[in-house]
């Protein structure tokens, strides 16, 4: 069977093989800031619970990631989060603050 290029074909690493690749587009240039899921009405309404929940959940070391997809009207409701986590996702879902929550069955 056919297993692959035999030692004379591979390619000398010091060989040119082709274009450089672009630079990498720097993601803070691609990303809108202001762009959120969260349901705009419900933040207006629970404006400083919800700060005031999010502010609780840094404090007990909720990581950044999660805590912006929060601000962003994102929850992930999964048993392997911590307590705190889960129960806010769980509370602002029930305020209508989410419009998209990942969920485990």
């Amino acid at each position: 069977g056919d297993r692959g290029a035999v030692k004379d074909e591979a390619v000398a690493v010091s060989e040119d093989v082709g274009e450089v690749p672009p630079e990498p587009i720097d993601l803070a240039d691609e990303i809108d800031l202001e762009f959120s899921f969260h349901n705009p009405k419900a933040l207006g309404q629970y404006s400083t619970e919800i700060k005031e929940l999010i502010d609780d959940l840094k404090r007990r070391g909720t990581s950044q990631a999660l805590l912006d997809g929060l601000r962003r009207g994102i929850g992930m409701h999964h048993e392997g989060c911590k307590i705190v986590y889960y129960r806010a996702v769980e509370l602002l879902f029930r305020k209508g603050y989410f419009k998209v929550v990942f969920a485990t069955a």
